[in-house]
């Protein structure tokens, strides 16, 4: 009888540990292309709700060396957007968050760009962003985050090529955004953080959440080209704000082309664009560049 308990316990414990990581696999697809996306998700609602929600979430973990891995069963690689809503057994999900460790230790052969609520004309639905979410993910090098409230700790930890992040524009500019400590850590090729319309009001950055080398946290701050907002955060006297390399108002969103207007010999002194030297500029800058007393960026 000993024995048989013994063993009982053994495939309970067994049991245990290969439970299944998802609910369902739901399925989108974008209405420009053929093909499907599929995701490992969660149930977040009841039954009885009248909006059924889910998160994305992990295929698989296992213990690799004392080490926790995840995703090392993912079937359908990485995803080149993240919808607002999936589809399972005929029922639609609103994406509402990305769960803890949901795209964590992905190989690197993936997709590249990553849009947050950006798979569809709607509005966004994600409004958070799990614990070590992203983490050790090297494929993503530029991130629209449209409307999450929370960017959990370690989300984005060492997503070694992760380049670009950039919030809402003024259209979409609704929340505060809460950003833990590790969020950004380890992301060593950060060059821009574009807050975009968003003025500091609307953060909230906790200790560590980026990189502080030689007092520095090695990316430029990029607002849209708003005078207003440009001096928020010109007078911000407080970090992480006061650690940025450099800030930087853009013409144009970065995502897209910046296109700078053409300067011409006979134009007003105050109408000039300059290099970081004091030299009139003529044709189309390249890099950074001085424009009414203000550094600005053109990448073409």
């Amino acid at each position: 009888m000993k024995r048989l308990i013994i063993v009982l316990l053994a495939l309970f414990v067994w049991h245990g540990m290969h439970v299944c990581a998802y609910d369902f696999i739901g399925v989108a697809k974008k209405t420009s292309s053929p093909i499907l996306y599929y995701y490992y998700c969660n149930i977040t609602s009841d039954e009885n709700s009248e909006v059924p929600t889910c998160e994305i979430t992990y295929s698989d973990k296992v213990e690799i060396d004392g080490v926790t891995v995840y995703n090392q069963k993912h079937e359908f690689g990485g995803p080149e957007y993240i919808p607002d809503k999936l589809i399972h057994e005929g029922i639609e999900y609103l994406v509402t968050g990305i769960g803890d460790h949901a795209f964590q230790d992905l190989p690197d052969d993936t997709p590249e760009g990553i849009a947050l609520g950006h798979f569809t004309a709607l509005g966004t639905s994600i409004k958070y962003i799990g614990k070590e979410a992203f983490k050790n993910w090297g494929s993503p090098y530029w991130l629209w985050i449209l409307g999450a409230d929370e960017i959990g700790e370690g989300a984005f930890e060492n997503c070694s090529r992760l380049t670009f992040v950039e919030f809402p524009d003024k259209n979409a500019v609704k929340n505060k955004c809460h950003i833990s400590s590790r969020a950004f850590h380890g992301c060593n090729q950060l060059y821009w953080f574009c807050v975009n319309a968003m003025p500091p009001s609307l953060f909230d950055i906790e200790k560590g959440a980026f990189d502080v080398v030689d007092g520095e946290i090695g990316c430029y701050l990029i607002t849209i080209e708003d005078d207003e907002l440009f001096s928020l955060y010109e007078n911000e006297k407080v970090e992480p704000w006061t650690l940025f390399s450099g800030i930087f108002a853009l013409e144009m969103r970065p995502s897209g082309p910046l296109g700078v207007e053409t300067i011409y010999d006979d134009k007003d002194e105050n109408e000039r664009k300059y290099d970081l030297q004091g030299r009139p500029l003529q044709g189309d800058p390249d890099g950074i560049y001085i424009y009414k007393g203000k550094k600005y960026i053109d990448k073409h």
